[in-house]
């Protein structure tokens, strides 16, 4: 089992390394696609933003009680998961409702770093209505990033 430390650098060097990608692309880069066919590399990022706004509630959010899930029975309480055409449909929408695609990576480097933050100071993580096990509580948040990670930097 990975100490609560471990993960905490494995999700800042995700954040960080998704930050270094997404720094220094202009608008015109930021709509082009990505790997993750109909996905743009803006909504892709602001999909992880909203990831990392999730963290940030479960991070800072208040314990009752034990925990009641680990790592791996937190993903259980979720439906499969249709072809995701809603979530994207949201998503696209809301990307374009930006004045312009860089707003997006303004809010990205705002929001990661405070993720990360609140996930090195983290005793327990809550994920409504769920508790995770204090160690390791940060598993459900690093493996999306690394994923779209690598979405995000294979755009065709």
């Amino acid at each position: 089992m990975t100490s609560h430390r471990q993960q905490h650098i494995a999700l800042a060097q995700a954040y960080d390394a998704i930050t270094r990608v997404v720094a220094d692309l202009d608008d015109a880069d930021l709509q082009l696609p990505t790997r993750c066919r109909g996905w743009l590399v803006a909504d892709l990022l602001l999909h992880l933003v909203g990831d990392a706004q999730r963290a940030l509630v479960a991070l800072a959010s208040p314990v009752d009680g034990p925990p009641d899930v680990d790592d791996v029975s937190y993903w259980r309480s979720f439906p499969p998961a249709d072809d995701g055409a809603r979530h994207a449909w949201w998503i696209r929408r809301s990307a374009a409702a930006f004045d312009r695609p860089r707003g997006i990576v303004r809010l990205w480097a705002d929001t990661a770093p405070a993720a990360v933050h609140a996930a090195g100071a983290a005793a327990r993580v809550v994920t409504c209505p769920t508790q995770l096990r204090p160690d390791p509580p940060l598993p459900p948040l690093t493996p999306g990033a690394g994923r779209t990670h690598r979405g995000a930097t294979h755009a065709t």
